[in-house]
C-alpha cells in the first residue's frame, strides 16, 4: 500500500516504450495508406482505428504517396517503431516493402 501511495502522490506515470521493451509488445499498429487523399480510403481508416480503439492498440498512419521508395521507408519506420504489425493498402509496386516485411516477420495485413 505505501508503493502505491507513493506512486499516487508522485503522479508516476509508467513509461510505455521502457514497457514494451520488456513484453516485446508496443500495442501498435502501422497503417500505411498509398493515397489519404483518395476518399476510398476515409472509411478504411476510421475503421482500422475504431477497431484498433476498441482493442487498446495506437494506430500510426501514413501516406505513402503511392511510391515505391516512400512505401518502404514508411515500413521501415513502422519496424523501427517496433509496431506489432503493419496495415498497407499498397503501392503498385509494393514488392521491396513486402519483402521487407517477410524478411523481418513483420505481420502485415494488405488491403485494397
Amino acid at each position: 500500500q505505501l508503493v502505491n501511495d507513493a506512486i499516487a502522490a508522485m503522479g508516476y506515470q509508467p513509461n510505455e516504450l521502457a514497457r514494451s521493451l520488456k513484453v516485446a509488445s508496443t500495442n501498435s499498429v502501422g497503417l500505411a495508406i498509398s493515397a489519404i487523399s483518395n476518399p476510398y480510403f476515409t472509411d478504411i481508416i476510421c475503421a482500422v482505428e475504431a477497431e484498433c480503439a476498441r482493442l487498446g492498440l495506437m494506430v500510426f498512419l501514413s501516406d505513402t504517396q503511392e511510391d515505391p521508395d516512400r512505401e518502404l521507408q514508411v515500413v521501415r519506420a513502422f519496424h523501427q517503431r517496433r509496431v506489432d504489425g503493419v496495415i498497407l493498402a499498397p503501392s503498385g509496386s509494393p514488392e521491396r516493402a513486402i519483402a521487407y516485411l517477410a524478411d523481418k516477420k513483420l505481420p502485415c495485413v494488405l488491403i485494397d
